[in-house]
């Protein structure tokens, strides 16, 4: 039976000293009317606010979002499409929404005090220190948090939408390197630029393959499909009722746990399907994965030999669907 992914890790929220002793403000509310709606995004260029030694920064602290598009931090933590929310101030900050009270990043830029608060950190071996982001930077991995300077102003980038540590560390990193680029020239470079992940349409197993499809591939004549819940979708013989086929489907959540759902296979890397493919031969299962989804597909088959070539073949057409 098909391996069931493991529940995404959502993280609890880590909070820090601002100045005059009052905590900065976490992620507690969803999008209300000042919430952009998520658009194409992931540009090179951006606002290019001039950031000078800790001071001024209005253009800046009056809305950050401007500083990482919902496309790239998107695609970076390979999320569903989001909106923004902006909080304008010292902090100003930024909240990257999946939905209403489900965030994706926190973002928050402190000019006041800043430095000072980024040494305490440092100074009380907060976290682990980060090379080459800004002027220095800290991540703590039990908060998904991601602390850095950068031109006098003091920077926190916290995920919501999580997988593990070190892929989290990852995608806050690029995150941190495109906002510095931005905020320093106004320009991401070539090699930072991040696009949004695809925007998966299916809802279900069955809506991925349709009988015809399926019927096409098995080549054994008409078939029709059956589900008792939206991940998995039965194929069988209209004449007989035979079941030749099954699949199954994770519409989201799919990148952060996929590490550990081939760690436990004994499967071989397949070539050119989606974003990464594995086939373990011994249960004739070929396991595909794309941007944040996943699927299987299994055809049930006594010719070992044409089994991959048929799982491929619908696999490829799922994709099309997907």
């Amino acid at each position: 039976m098909v391996r069931r992914l493991a529940a995404l890790a959502m993280v609890a929220a880590f909070a820090l000293t601002a100045c005059g002793g009052s905590t900065l403000p976490g992620a507690t509310q969803g999008p209300g009317s000042g919430a952009t709606p998520a658009g194409p995004g992931g540009g090179t260029g951006g606002p290019g606010p001039t950031a000078g030694g800790g001071g001024g920064g209005g253009a800046l602290l009056a809305d950050v979002c401007t500083l990482l598009t919902v496309a790239e931090v998107g695609g970076a933590l390979v999320s569903p499409p989001l909106t923004t929310e902006t909080t304008a101030g010292d902090p100003a900050k930024c909240d990257y929404w999946i939905a209403k009270d489900d965030s994706a990043l926190s973002l928050t830029i402190i000019t006041k005090n800043g430095q000072a608060q980024f040494q305490a950190l440092v100074d009380q071996n907060v976290g682990e220190s980060v090379s080459g982001v800004g002027d220095g930077a800290r991540y703590d991995s039990g908060g998904r948090l991601l602390a850095f300077m950068v031109s006098g102003y003091y920077v926190q980038l916290r995920a919501g939408y999580a997988s593990d540590s070190d892929s989290t560390l990852k995608a806050l990193t690029l995150l941190a390197k495109v906002l510095i680029a931005r905020l320093t020239t106004g320009t991401v470079p070539p090699d930072l630029q991040v696009t949004a992940p695809p925007v998966t349409k299916a809802t279900t197993a069955c809506a991925l393959l349709s009988d015809a499809q399926a019927a096409s591939v098995i080549g054994k004549g008409q078939m029709a499909d059956t589900s008792t819940t939206p991940e998995f979708c039965t194929y069988a013989l209209a004449s007989s009722g035979e079941v030749l086929l099954s699949t199954y489907f994770k519409r989201k959540g799919a990148s952060s746990a996929w590490a550990s759902v081939i760690g436990g296979l004994t499967a071989d890397p397949v070539a050119g399907v989606g974003d990464d493919a594995r086939f373990e031969s011994f249960s004739g299962i070929l396991y595909v994965l794309k941007g944040d989804s996943y699927f299987t597909v299994n055809v049930f088959s006594p010719d070992a030999g044409t089994v991959l070539a048929s799982d491929r073949s619908l696999a490829e057409i799922m994709l099309g669907n997907l």
